[in-house]
Formats: structure tokens, sequence, C-alpha cells
């Protein structure tokens, strides 16, 4: 599984601005599995727009250089908040209410997700606002619904905005939707109108005489003479062409002042129109090239009102390259310009009163400016080809555009494609995909580079000690093993001032078995400023249970001295088979204090057949068990306190019994410095249910504080 972090395209889209070319980014990356593989993301829809999933390898062909390659590794990616199959979020553990102490409760791993099951990858959207082509008085609708777009994007989802204008100062990626959206309501297009130089001719008041188009400027400068003659006859001669073909051009242009003007005007409009290409192609190969070193899906959304290609194809290699290397999805919109005069080509129109063989071409700026927006939107959907992306054409509502990419974006297939022989590293290939079904629509780059052989790296063996390491190292929770942990605190003997916890750890008989042996590893971190230590020393352990008890559950116990304070508490446990259950939890390691005394937990036994008290820290008792021990143990002050002064009254009371059941007076007794006070309940009188045990202490006539425990028969 893939995770993204903003942060990482934050940095590849700042590098922008050190000038990184597309050259300079590293290739797509590869599959290790003995051949060299190329990377190729295929996105496959239904005739709804929606992802087609449960596709294999058999369903798809795809041809390198015109040759179908075998296909060796298929991955499904969905964008984790657009997941189609229900997959329940993770939980933290379960913490049933106590009425005591926190290091005295059960934890579970109760409600863990398995972190093996697929839940989704990450997602990226970048929207690249290219309004070096959108004027300021266009694009709101776009920006409106771009907007709404994003509000209504799952919150996982980072999101950043671009200007083709400056894409060295994107705002994002973040999660912060207010950001974002702040930042599209700001946005204002500042496109030239090119089209606005105006040829002062030697027109008649019936020609229609104005500026020379961006079309027809490129053209003229691409070395079409045709053009030029068209605009001279247009601007200077009323649009009758029989002067302009009844002289050597080069001539007209030198003499005639007004097809002077007209040639130079063309040549200023067709320089910056190439101008602002270069920084579109520029912006669009940049953007897509930093996205490429995020992870998941990656999906770029240009807003854009076109792109002067023309007949200068060549222009939009840096944009194939990038995109090849990347593997980034796209989806480019234009909203639709009003079309109103119908036919979008040059009509002849014959002046009334003049010889009808006299063509003037109706080439003013009606008829241009449908032939620049053509040619503008056939350049951005050239920009779209050389992507493999989606281009939508807005009409009305931009809104359900946006929710088609929303849709796009929600999942692609990557394939790993075994290379035609004899290529070598960095060559650019051309791909195609098809898939064996009818009704889907396929979207895939058209070119792919080929990678360097990844260096032989030798199969790395997971052990099951290094799986635990990694949850225990980590503060993991897992659940594909039920797990129940908890603690009994008391003083460590040997007069160090440490605490002694006893770590009960059980895997429940649940309704499917698990598999033994487990082993068992726990780590200890110390708690600073609410969150685990960085850099402390880790207290850890590990044992092996052997098999089951005779209750069908797996159980161990560990003895942990450790300094008081707070700490960290990780256990994770793995079955036969690999799997995993790990729990993290934070644990009070200080004594509870009870008047003058500190005071270890109310420890629990059970006793045997043969009298043997068991301590348990988890609730239930075997059914075996004769009886119930409850002990409490006190470390007294250096002086001040009489041991004959000190009375402790344990009780046991059912859940819901207003009076317990029994109750005890018990007077310590000193063993080695510590007043033990202890008496057990038989079986007896003790019917299946819940009970709590409470210790009361009292010195003299004062009560001075009291500890509980539960279990459970």
């Amino acid at each position: 599984m893939m995770n993204f972090r903003p942060v990482r395209l934050v940095a590849c889209l700042l590098a922008l601005t050190t000038g990184v070319t597309v050259a300079a980014q590293s290739q797509a990356p590869t599959f290790r599995s003995g051949v060299v593989l190329v990377t190729v993301d295929v996105a496959v829809f239904d005739g709804d727009g929606r992802a087609v999933p449960g596709l294999d390898a058999g369903a798809f062909e795809v041809r390198l250089n015109g040759r179908p390659q075998p296909i060796k590794v298929v991955s499904y990616l969905e964008a984790r908040g657009e997941l189609t199959t229900a997959t329940p979020a993770p939980k933290a553990p379960a913490r049933p209410a106590w009425d005591g102490r926190p290091g005295r409760q059960t934890v579970t791993n109760a409600g863990i997700v398995d972190p093996r099951a697929a839940v989704g990858e990450d997602r990226v959207f970048v929207i690249l606002i290219d309004n070096l082509s959108i004027p300021s008085s266009r694009g709101h609708r776009l920006f409106l619904a771009a907007q709404k777009f994003v509000s209504g994007l799952p919150p996982g989802d980072p999101i950043a905005v671009v200007h083709t204008s400056d894409p060295s100062r994107p705002v994002g990626p973040t999660l912060n939707r207010d950001v974002i959206i702040k930042a599209l309501s700001e946005i204002r297009g500042s496109a030239v109108d090119l089209s606005s130089v105006q040829v002062q001719g030697q027109a008649d008041a019936d020609g229609p005489a104005g500026p020379v188009g961006i079309h027809q400027a490129l053209e003229i400068d691409h070395g079409v003479a045709q053009a030029l003659k068209n605009a001279i006859a247009q601007a200077c001669f009323a649009g009758d062409t029989r002067e302009v073909d009844a002289q050597v051009l080069d001539v007209l242009i030198a003499q005639n002042q007004c097809a002077g003007r007209v040639t130079r005007d063309a040549r200023i409009v067709a320089a910056q129109t190439k101008q602002i290409r270069t920084n579109q192609v520029s912006a669009i190969a940049g953007v897509i090239a930093a996205m490429g070193a995020a992870d998941g899906i990656r999906h770029l959304v240009i807003l854009s009102d076109g792109i002067a290609v023309g007949r200068a194809t060549e222009s939009l290699n840096p944009v194939a390259e990038a995109a090849a290397r990347a593997g980034v999805q796209v989806s480019v919109l234009m909203e639709d310009h009003d079309m109103s005069l119908g036919d979008e080509s040059r009509s002849p129109n014959v002046v009334a009163g003049t010889d009808p063989a006299i063509q003037r071409l109706d080439n003013g700026a009606p008829s241009r400016r449908l032939e620049d927006q053509r040619m503008l939107r056939e350049g951005l959907q050239a920009v779209t080809g050389v992507v493999g992306g989606q281009f939508y054409r807005v009409v009305g509502d931009p809104a359900p555009f946006f929710e088609r990419v929303r849709t796009a974006s929600a999942a692609v297939y990557r394939l790993g494609i075994e290379l035609p022989a004899g290529l070598t590293a960095g060559q650019s290939m051309t791909v195609d995909a098809q898939v064996k079904r009818p009704g889907v629509s396929v979207f895939v780059n058209r070119h792919a580079f080929v990678p360097a052989p990844a260096p032989a790296v030798p199969p790395k063996i997971v052990t099951t000690d290094d799986m635990l390491k990694a949850a225990v190292s980590a503060g993991e929770e897992h659940g594909a093993v039920p797990l129940h942990t908890a603690t009994l605190l008391r003083r460590a003997p040997g007069g160090s001032g440490h605490v002694e916890v006893t770590l009960q750890v059980e895997v429940p008989a649940s309704g499917t078995p698990v598999r033994g042996p487990l082993a068992v590893m726990f780590g200890v971190v110390p708690m600073r400023d609410g969150r685990p230590a960085s850099g402390a020393a880790m207290t850890s352990g590990r044992q092996v249970i052997a098999a089951a008890g005779p209750s069908g559950a797996f159980q161990s116990s560990f003895a942990i001295p450790v300094a008081p304070g707070v700490y960290h508490l990780r256990v994770a446990v793995a079955d036969a088979e690999g799997a995993l259950g790990a729990i993290a939890t934070d644990l009070d390691a200080n004594l509870p204090t009870l008047g003058p005394f500190q005071g270890s937990d109310l420890l629990v036994a059970w006793v045997d057949a043969n009298g043997q008290p068991r301590l348990i820290a988890l609730d239930p008792i075997p059914a075996a068990a004769t009886g119930v021990r409850a002990e409490l143990e006190l470390y007294p002050p250096a002086d001040g306190v009489r041991i004959d002064d000190v009375q402790v009254e344990i009780s046991v009371t059912k859940a819901g019994d207003a009076e317990a059941l029994d109750e005890r007076l018990v007077t310590p007794r000193n063993t080695n410095g510590v007043w033990r006070a202890a008496t057990e309940f038989s079986s007896d009188m003790l019917g299946e249910g819940r009970y709590t045990l409470r210790a009361r202490v009292t010195v003299g006539d004062t009560v001075v504080g009291s500890a509980l425990a539960t279990f459970v028969r």
C-alpha cells in the first residue's frame, strides 16, 4: 500500500521554482521480478463514467511500439474516499467502563480492522488554472463549480491549486478545504486578447476590415503564403484578392504601407501567441512532473480556455514526456464558447454592385474568432491526447462535469508490462491499451520510457519476530488475532524504588480457532508531554505460548520492573500462520496513595484444587477455581504508623446488588517491610456473574483510601 503525505508533493511543487526540467525527473517505478517491467496506468470506465473493477491481466491487451507485450502484474488502485466496497474504518481499542485506577483495566483489540485488508489508496488533486488563456470576463462559473467540487471531496484527499502564469507559487497541497476554496474564489483570468491588434487598412465601408486572427497569424508565421495574401486582401483591398494575386507578395509588402502593417502585426501576434503557448506547456509539464513524485492516485484537473498549438504539434513534446514519466491522470475542462454563427468555416461574400467574380473573403472578426476558438479547443484536445486524459467540453452547468472528474479519479489499473527486446534505458515507446470487454472506455498515456534495470535485490525473508518487532516499535494496532491484556501494579522487590507491572496477555477462544504456538512480545516506552518520548529506550520482552489451556484460550504473563511514571504499553501476538494481534495503550505506573501509605493494586488470585493461589489481572476466573483470594500490599512510611492501628476491610459484591455478599476485617501482617492484608472467598458463595472486590483502609478511626478490582465467575 502506498501512503501519501501532502508535504512530499509540496516539496515537489515548490521545486518548480528552481527550474526543474522534465528530463530531470526520475523514471517511473518498476516491478522487481527478474525481468525489467514498465509501469503503465490504465483507466477503464463503463458507459456511465464509473471505474470498472475486477479486471485481471487477461482482460487487457497492451502494445508497446505496436507489439503486444505480456502483462506480469496487475494492481487495482482505488481512492480511499471512493471505495466501492464497504470497508470499516480502523477503530480504537475497546475500553470497558471501569471504576478503578487506569492501570487495572482490561484492554482489548476488539474492533481493530486487520491492516492487511484493503483500505484504499491515497489520492491527491492538483487544479491547474490556465489563467494565461482565460480572460477576466470568463471562467466565473467554472471557478465556482470548482469550489463546490473541492468542498464535496472526501476529507482525506489533499488538494493544490496552481496557475500557469506563476506555477512556482502553488496553494497547498492541503487538507484544509477553506484554503483551497479561498484561492479558487480569488482567481481572475489574465489572458490578453491577441486578436485586438487593429490594422488600419484601405477597405471600403462594405469591407469587413478588422484585426488579424490568432490562427491566421500562426499560419502566416509558419510560412503559409495564402494566409498572408488573404489577410492583406481583407484588410487592405476590401477582400478583393485580384490586386494581391497580381503582384509579387514581397514587392506588395514593401510598397504598400497597409500590406506591410498587416505582415508586421501578424508577426507580433504570432510571437506573443507562441510565448504564451511556451509558458502554458512549461507549466503543465512542470506540474505533471512534480506530481509524479507523489504516491497513490494523482489527478491533475486543468481548467483552460485553450492553447494555440496549430501546426506546431512538436511544442507539446515536454508535456508528453512528463506524462510518460509521471503516471498522472489528467482531466481537462474547457467552457464552451458561444458559436453563434453556426458555421465555423469561412464563406465567400459578394459585395453588392460589383463583379460577382470578385471574391471577397468573409473573414471578419466573428469568423476569425470562431476559427481561433476552434484552434484553441483542438490544441487543448491535443494536450489531452498526449497525456491519455479526458477532455470535457463544458456546456451549461459545469457541476456535472466536475462530478465526472471525481468519478474518473476513483480508481486506476497499474500494470507491469514486460518490455520488448532490444530497448535501452531511457528510450521512448508508444503505448496502446485495450480491454476485452464491450461498452467500456480505456484511457492510457500514449508514451512511456524504458526504465533503468533495477539492481538485483535478494528477497527479504520476514520472520514472525520481524513482524512483532515492527508492530511493537511502531505502536501498531492489529485485529487479525483477538487479544486481551491487563496489568497489575505492586512495588518491585529489592528496595530499588521501582514498580513491578504484572502484564497478563490472553488470546481468548473465539469463533475462528487460533493455531498455536503463539509468539508474544511487549514493549514499554516512557511518555513525555502526552506522547511516547522520542529516542527513549524501550523495555521489552518475548515469550512463546506453546498451546492453549483447557478453556481454549492462550495465556501468558510478564513481570516488568519500571521506574514510577506514565508509559506507552505495546503488546503484539502472532499465530502460527503469521496473523497479528496488537494493542497500544497508555499505562500509569504510579502506585496509588492510601493515606500515609503507597499501595499495590488490589491483587486478585484464583485458588486451585491444591489450595494454591494463581494471580490474575484479566477478569475471568476458571471454572475449576475453589475460591477467590484478594490481597492488598501497603508500603508504610519510615515512621509514624503502627501496624496494629491499621485495619483493611475487604468485601465482595455482585454487580447490581446494593449489599455486599461478604466482608472481612483484616489486620495486615508485616513481611519484610511490606504490610499485607489478604482474605479468601469460597467459590460456593459465588454464582455466575461479575463481582467487585473492595479493600477499604482505615488508620485508627479514619478511612484513608480504598482499592478496587473486578472478576467474572
